[in-house]
């Protein structure tokens, strides 16, 4: 895919047969960018979003190697000529038509592997059928909403080191995934590595008709799982993870941090009054609901998966 720097900034999009003879191009998933003063910036790309790699420079020249992170603006600058600016929002669509080229990270042997242990009744893991076989899979989950959402939701979460996300999705099967859709207000969670969340999410929590005292006494409590109702929205759930001092890895959650998870009344009243669910395997329904729903929109940026000849 190759792109060329327009003056105002912008992104326009050549023909694929534009681009300087002497940029040695990988076979692959790659983005040009064709610069002012002849210079180019090239993205590759192998299996997945980290295995990303992109270089600049003079065609015919040995470029020099850049990083670029979605949303941040990047100056390029090179002997004596004039610095080239490309903004933030030109990042970010690079890397995404980068990754729009890109396999979806993870495996989809281990990934089925751990699905069957807990949805043995789904169709593709019926005797016979070869679950091993990603297309197959594939085609059975264009029949199977709730195994395509499990499906990504498990296989991205290995991806990212997130080994406990089999047992959120559990009880997100246990809870029923069609009540979480439709619900008004929505259920949410958020995270936070301090005692409270980032200021976004305060003032989204303190839309649902929560204060900022109301999260000071739940955090003061030390209680794990918390909870607290407010008669004109839900219940707001706090709860404790991980342990102090224990390693964590780049992309897996932190060892130790917060969860907080708003539950609507009539969402609360199918959960814990007809369902039977604990607090706590509530929250790890919401938890796993929001897993679900990550997945879905990183897979959505990745290219689709290609037939077999």
């Amino acid at each position: 895919m190759t792109f060329e720097l327009m003056t105002n900034g912008t992104l326009a999009k050549l023909p694929q047969n534009v681009q300087p003879e002497a940029v040695p191009i990988p076979g692959g998933p790659s983005v040009l960018l064709l610069l002012p003063h002849n210079r180019y910036l090239l993205g590759t790309a192998g299996a997945g979003e980290r295995s990303e790699r992109w270089v600049w420079g003079r065609p015919g020249e040995k470029p020099q190697e850049v990083f670029l992170y979605s949303g941040e603006a990047l100056p390029l600058s090179q002997d004596e000529l004039p610095s080239i600016h490309l903004s933030g929002e030109t990042v970010s669509r690079l890397k995404e038509e980068l990754l729009s080229q890109t396999a979806p990270p993870g495996e989809h042997l281990s990934t089925a592997i751990i699905l069957r242990s807990f949805m043995k009744d789904r169709a593709v893991f019926a005797e016979g059928v070869p679950f091993q076989d990603e297309e197959i899979f594939a085609r059975c989950m264009e029949e199977d909403e709730v195994l395509l959402k499990a499906y990504w939701a498990v296989r991205l979460a290995l991806a990212h080191g997130e080994f406990d996300a089999a047992a959120r999705l559990k009880l997100w099967l246990k809870a029923g995934p069609g009540l979480f859709e439709g619900q008004d207000p929505r259920p949410r969670v958020w995270f936070s590595l301090q005692d409270f969340p980032c200021e976004a999410d305060i003032q989204e929590i303190e839309s649902l008709s929560f204060s900022r005292e109301d999260l000071q006494h739940m955090v003061v409590q030390r209680i794990s799982p918390l909870l607290l109702f407010n008669p004109r929205s839900g219940y707001l759930i706090l709860a404790r993870f991980g342990r102090q001092g224990a390693p964590a890895s780049r992309d897996a959650l932190p060892a130790s941090f917060l969860v907080w998870a708003f539950v609507p009344p009539a969402l609360w009243t199918e959960l814990r009054e007809r369902r039977k669910l604990p607090v706590h395997e509530v929250l790890l329904a919401l938890w796993g609901q929001h897993d679900v729903e990550r997945a879905l929109e990183e897979r959505s940026r990745y290219a689709p998966l290609a037939p077999r000849g």
